[in-house]
């Protein structure tokens, strides 16, 4: 586990994408979230972030994130009520959006 998250930080730092897809049990959850743990701890990205996994799957994923991260977890899933209740609660983002730069040919807001 700790070859797979060294790989995955390895891969962030070179700003290359990366896949984990290790056969069942082979630990890709824990690695994940010690992952994202790494990039709120050491380089102060609080996230949001966004994993996407099988329906069949999302309970462990929240058990797991919330045991191994002291991030808040939110499934995102559900009506359209409950999406939005998660946009305005749950994520903050400035309601006004500042300076404009470009970054790999897309627009992100600073």
């Amino acid at each position: 586990q700790m070859d797979g998250l060294r790989w995955l930080a390895l891969c962030w730092c070179k700003r290359r994408g990366s896949i984990l897809g290790d056969e069942m049990g082979l630990g890709k959850t824990v690695q994940t979230a010690a992952f994202l743990q790494w990039l709120k701890q050491v380089h102060s990205i609080p996230g949001p972030f966004l994993i996407v996994v099988p329906l069949s799957t999302v309970e462990n994923w929240k058990r797991e994130l919330e045991s191994w991260t002291d991030m808040n977890v939110v499934v995102f899933h559900g009506n359209a009520t409950s999406i939005q209740v998660i946009r305005d609660y749950e994520w903050s983002y400035p309601k006004k959006p500042g300076p404009r730069s470009k970054d790999s040919g897309e627009v992100i807001y600073k």
